[in-house]
């Protein structure tokens, strides 16, 4: 472990000596611009969030409006039940019915006995037969429909069903869902706080910058100014030196021209004095 951390600081070592030869004195424009660029992501991504968060509240709006149609739905269904279950008791109060005027009817022809209609009059054969087949009839027709109700009551039981444990985790549903929109809005506000805390260090490293720039841009003035007073000086003395002229000698006596003299007339050779 000790020698892979070597290894990669070793290889991003030399990945900044290799970007900084790279670069040259393109650097500072790089890094400004990658800084830019980085404040830039740093802005579009609390726009993302600021959109993420605005739709998340309006989908909890929704959810909670939802929450509301749930319990309603949940009302209507067990309605539904109740009336189904009705629904089923009258059919199988039919086919009970239909089973005992046939039940009746058999123990009356079973013990011989006559069978009279509603009017009092005797049944004859084609009219019993026409009772058993309209019992029977209903029978099969109720016993059908009573197959029906009891698939449909299934079906809305368990959607019965299904809403009440909704229901029942519904608050807790709303409450996570009210806690990530809690937790994206906090998210939010601490990127807004980054991209702030970004904004006054980048001001900070700029005012730093100029700082020192600004003291050597000053002190170098300075130098230049003094230099140029030095060589103002310098071309001054120059000047005056070349301007400077031999000292007036004072005349000879007449002593000394009449030594001159003789000298030259002897020797034939100026003397310079």
């Amino acid at each position: 472990m000790l020698r892979n951390c070597i290894a990669i600081g070793l290889v991003v070592l030399a990945g900044v000596f290799l970007f900084y030869w790279v670069m040259g004195d393109e650097v500072g424009p790089f890094m400004s611009t990658a800084k830019q660029s980085l404040r830039d992501q740093f802005a579009g991504m609390v726009d993302k969030y600021e959109l993420e968060l605005k739709k998340a509240e309006a989908d909890v709006a929704k959810a909670e409006e939802r929450a509301v149609q749930l319990r309603m739905q949940k009302h209507k269904a067990a309605a539904g039940v109740t009336t189904l279950q009705r629904e089923m008791q009258v059919v199988q109060n039919e086919v009970q019915d239909a089973q005992t005027q046939l039940a009746m009817l058999r123990d009356n022809l079973g013990a011989g006995r006559q069978v009279r209609l509603v009017s009092g009059r005797l049944a004859t054969d084609s009219e019993l037969k026409s009772i058993v087949d309209d019992q029977a009839t209903r029978i099969q027709i109720a016993q059908e429909k009573l197959s029906y109700l009891e698939q449909f009551m299934q079906r809305r039981k368990a959607r019965h069903d299904k809403l009440v444990q909704l229901d029942k985790e519904s608050p807790a549903a709303l409450q996570r869902i009210r806690n990530s929109v809690a937790m994206l809005s906090r998210k939010l506000d601490m990127y807004r706080d980054v991209k702030e805390w970004g904004e006054q260090d980048e001001a900070a490293e700029v005012a730093l910058t100029g700082f020192y720039d600004r003291a050597q841009r000053t002190l170098e003035d300075a130098h230049a100014q003094l230099d140029m007073k030095l060589a103002e000086i310098d071309a001054m003395l120059d000047m005056s030196l070349e301007l400077e002229v031999e000292p007036v000698q004072e005349p000879h006596s007449t002593d000394e021209l009449l030594a001159d003299i003789r000298t030259a007339l002897a020797g034939g050779v100026a003397i310079e004095r």
